[in-house]
């Protein structure tokens, strides 16, 4: 009898240990392009608290080459993922009956085509920044409420999109020792797409005006570090109109001593100009660098992981002003708690 009810319990206890091993067996992570979308995934893959998830970026091999039919969770992390997982062949049969992660900074159309592809297929845990939603909820109340419906979890609704750059302290670099006592540092953005499929390239005028605002309020003869993305720059342009563009910007700030620091790329094609251009840090560099309390920080808002990566508050701008994702996200920025996306995946992503 006793030895009936041990072996009983010994089966049940190896049940339940398969169980909760089934239950926090590492995903699959799906993200493309080496961007903040692809950084943020190996950020996730990194802190994953239950083994090692294996992680793709689709950039390196096609979509129909993964087989995720192991895994019964698939964290889909980015628009570029999203937007390859509508070209694979078989994503709804591949897919059916896994918990699916889905991770984006802007629901676009390619977001609301997967979602409707594996409607009633999968159990979703989304994460979409609550000025993601909120907007969603204006443009389009059906899917507004398809979203909230109790088929889908939403556990995202944080004010940040997600962190790129893993917690903790990096070696800063000679180079960048100046930077510790600059008086002001404007993080510059460029051209991008909007949620709704909307391409805004901008010219030099445009982004003269949006730069204005901080002339008025940064004080005379200051110091100040430009960095430079390099969406700042159209693909079309000439190196005589990246050079105007350049003068353009520091004609703007012509009371102050300003340095542009980018990428080793850009500075090869602009290095025989007379600028005051610099070889950037790296991002991981800047974003952890011990920065002055005094140093007051700008960004354009197109630059979404940077709100949730740079430890400084940032006053937040706008290259188009009527650009209601940002305005939005930057409202929620300055409002509500700052808490990115990162967390909640880690935490809920395969719930």
């Amino acid at each position: 009898m006793y030895t009936a009810i041990r072996n009983t319990a010994l089966v049940m206890v190896v049940f339940f240990s398969y169980v909760a091993h089934a239950n926090t067996r590492p995903p699959l992570i799906i993200t493309k392009g080496a961007g903040g979308d692809a950084s943020g995934a190996t950020v996730i893959h990194d802190n994953w608290r239950h083994g090692t998830p294996d992680l793709v970026n689709l950039t390196n091999i096609p979509i129909d080459k993964v087989r995720p039919e192991k895994y019964s969770c698939v964290l889909i992390i980015g628009q570029g993922a999203i937007k390859e997982m509508l070209l694979a062949n078989n994503v709804s049969a591949i897919l059916s009956g896994k918990t699916i992660g889905l991770y984006t900074h802007l629901i676009d159309q390619n977001t609301i085509r997967l979602l409707q592809q594996l409607q009633n297929k999968v159990k979703f845990n989304l994460f979409f920044t609550r000025s993601q939603i909120t907007l969603l909820k204006i443009r389009d109340i059906s899917w507004y409420n398809f979203l909230n419906s109790k088929m889908n979890n939403i556990w995202g609704q944080d004010s940040l999109a997600i962190e790129t750059v893993a917690p903790g302290r990096v070696n800063i670099p000679e180079k960048a020792l100046p930077l510790k006592t600059i008086d002001y540092v404007i993080w510059l953005g460029g051209n991008y797409t909007t949620s709704s499929g909307t391409q805004r390239i901008f010219t030099t005028d445009q982004i003269v005006v949006a730069l204005k605002p901080l002339h008025n309020v940064i004080s005379s003869n200051a110091s100040i570090a430009i960095m430079l993305s390099p969406r700042f720059f159209d693909n079309s342009m000439s190196q005589e109109a990246k050079v105007k563009r350049l003068k353009a910007v520091l004609n703007t700030f012509s009371r102050n001593r300003v340095t542009f620091y980018i990428s080793k790329e850009m500075l090869s094609n602009l290095k025989e100009f007379d600028l005051p251009v610099q070889l950037s840090p790296s991002y991981a560099e800047l974003m952890r660098m011990p920065w002055a309390s005094a140093t007051q920080h700008f960004a354009s808002v197109d630059q979404y992981n940077l709100f949730a990566d740079l430890i400084p508050k940032v006053t937040p701008f706008l290259f188009e002003p009527n650009d209601a994702d940002q305005a939005l996200y930057a409202t929620d920025y300055l409002n509500t708690q700052r808490v990115s996306l990162t967390q909640n995946i880690l935490n809920h992503g395969c719930d």
